[in-house]
């Protein structure tokens, strides 16, 4: 990857707060740790690791939650949570000194919004708040899907 200039390296993760051992969600876990073993190992040579937020994981059955077929609703408290706990609970997983980042701060590109019920226009001020408060100092460089609207980070923003 370094080769051909590929810096940071963005697996496709299934968060699924709550209920990761579901066989369907338990690839995103069981990857990261010889993903983040070989890049210990290759050390200055190895891409960084931000966040691929594959949001299809939010769906109902993926998270053991009734009804199956259902999509959180991102407006509420509990919905927010979900969507925050999945970004955290990922970089949680990986030592800060591998985080890819972008401006200074730890890359998160989103899949498509299709999979949330509703969100609005506040769930990206949400992520930032409930990832700085986990991770003080740190501001999260969030891109998506442009179905999201306008969530993300504006490029040039200060953290």
């Amino acid at each position: 990857m370094k080769v051909a200039g590929i810096d940071i390296a963005l697996p496709v993760y299934w968060g699924a707060p709550g209920a990761y051992e579901h066989e369907r969600c338990r690839f995103s876990i069981a990857g990261l740790g010889p993903m983040i073993a070989a890049a210990q190992k290759l050390g200055a040579n190895a891409p960084k690791i931000g966040l691929f937020y594959d949001a299809s994981s939010l769906l109902n059955q993926f998270r053991g939650v009734e009804p199956r077929g259902g999509r959180p609703d991102l407006t509420t408290s509990q919905g927010r949570d979900v969507f925050c706990r999945t970004v955290t609970e990922y970089f949680e997983r990986v030592p800060r000194n591998l985080w890819g980042r972008v401006e200074g701060r730890p890359l998160v590109v989103t899949y498509s919004s299709g999979f949330a019920a509703r969100w609005d226009k506040n769930l990206g001020a949400h992520l930032r708040a409930a990832f700085a408060k986990r991770f003080p100092g740190e501001d999260v460089f969030l891109v998506t899907d442009v179905s999201w609207g306008e969530i993300g980070s504006p490029v040039g923003a200060p953290p």
